[in-house]
């Protein structure tokens, strides 16, 4: 015969159903407000990291701006001694006017002009392979600083085919130029040049002025920014070229180079503003970030700063406020727990035992049964189990007296019977 199974009494059957109803709801609200708290500190971290973007894209853009409107000026200076009779500059006036520049601006690399073949004087053979001038004898001088900060001038190369002079050239606006290796009084240098086109009165080109910046600089400069402690910004060009990073074998290197991350990659090619989760390199970390565009002058290359900020820094104050959430939940649980099994004792208290019992107690007194079997003294029982155990026991001395009284009565009758015969 198999063995019933135990059954659970009313009391843990109550805490149970009732705990587990109100365990469910306590854990639904908890997880909807953490969700809800995790969705707002999402969206504050946005607000936080895109903001941080534009202001160090501000202060990337204000460094460059700045590089870039000095060539404008000189740039204005050089055209106007072509287009203007009232402007008569020479070709020594020119290089002495770099000269004082290049040892008055130690933020810049070097600075030139370089003119169309005859546009400047229409004096370009007798210059040929003189000091600062190559075979063509145009005017082309570079001025850069020597060790003591004074200028050095030394002719332009490679101008035929550079981007520097090519670029401003075909699209006849101002540039910043792509991250590109030229050499300096004998030195390899990596840099970046902000060149202005020239005009004449028609129209025509006649050359560029330009400034370059040592990315060794522009190195510098992001690895100095300090963002929310270890966080840290990079710049890229409109290539997706680092221009500026806090590591320094980045600089000149093509954003694919720097990292795996496809998606990484793809927003910064597309020169477009983006917030994304990623694995950085750099720290080692996950980190969330914000990259922000901004334009140089009327160029129409772009550059773009991306700030990365470290995930656990920027969500520590949400996680915090959601830990408390479920720590909430959990102590309404617990105190949850506590009122029902206090509310189910009293409940018991007033019942005096299991309702199953005194059903089956009821059951068998209602159909006559009186013979039942009392596991418990009717002095200690309570509740209602207590008065139906005191009245059982009330039936069965009630029953038991007339029982006596009619065995007293029969008894009785058995006698006389007898006595009358």
């Amino acid at each position: 015969m198999a063995q019933e199974k135990p059954r659970l009494n009313l009391t843990a059957r109550f805490m149970l159903s009732i705990s587990a109803v109100v365990i469910v709801v306590i854990v639904v609200i908890s997880l909807m407000v953490g969700s809800q708290a995790k969705s707002v500190a999402n969206k504050d971290a946005e607000i936080i990291g895109v903001e941080s973007a534009q202001h160090y894209a501000l202060l990337a853009k204000n460094k460059l701006e700045s590089s870039l409107t000095k060539a404008k000026t000189l740039a204005g200076i050089f055209e106007s001694a072509v287009r203007l009779d009232t402007v008569d500059l020479s070709r020594a006036e020119i290089n002495a006017t770099l000269k004082y520049f290049i040892e008055t601006n130690r933020d810049v690399l070097g600075v030139y002009v370089i003119f169309e073949a005859n546009a400047f004087d229409g004096k370009d053979t007798q210059f040929i392979n003189a000091e600062g001038y190559d075979e063509s004898g145009r005017l082309i001088p570079y001025w850069t600083r020597n060790a003591t900060g004074q200028g050095v001038v030394e002719p332009v190369v490679g101008y035929n085919t550079a981007a520097y002079y090519q670029v401003p050239k075909q699209t006849r606006t101002e540039a910043m130029i792509e991250p590109y290796r030229y050499t300096v009084q004998g030195q390899d240098k990596l840099l970046t040049s902000l060149v202005v086109p020239m005009f004449d009165d028609a129209g025509k080109f006649i050359g560029v002025a330009g400034v370059d910046l040592d990315l060794a600089e522009l190195q510098e400069f992001a690895a100095t920014m300090s963002i929310f402690d270890s966080g840290y910004m990079a710049i890229y060009s409109s290539g997706g070229i680092v221009i500026g990073s806090r590591v320094d074998e980045y600089a000149g290197k093509a954003v694919d180079q720097t990292t795996s991350n496809s998606s990484f990659i793809n927003a910064v090619k597309d020169n477009k503003d983006f917030s994304l989760r990623r694995h950085s390199n750099t720290l080692e970390a996950t980190v969330l970030s914000y990259g922000v565009t901004f334009e140089i002058g009327q160029s129409k290359t772009p550059g773009m700063v991306v700030v990365n900020i470290p995930e656990e820094i920027m969500m520590a104050a949400a996680n915090k406020q959601i830990k408390s959430i479920y720590l909430v939940g959990l102590g309404a649980i617990l105190i949850t727990l506590i009122v029902v099994f206090v509310l189910v004792r009293r409940i018991m208290q007033q019942l005096g035992g299991e309702p199953a019992v005194i059903a089956d107690m009821a059951e068998k007194i209602a159909a006559g049964d009186l013979n039942v079997t009392l596991n418990v003294d009717a002095g200690q029982a309570s509740g209602a189990f207590g008065a139906m155990v005191k009245m059982a026991v009330k039936l069965q001395e009630v029953v038991g007296a007339v029982t006596t009284a009619s065995d007293n009565v029969a008894a009785g009758s058995q006698e006389l019977s007898a006595n009358s015969e």
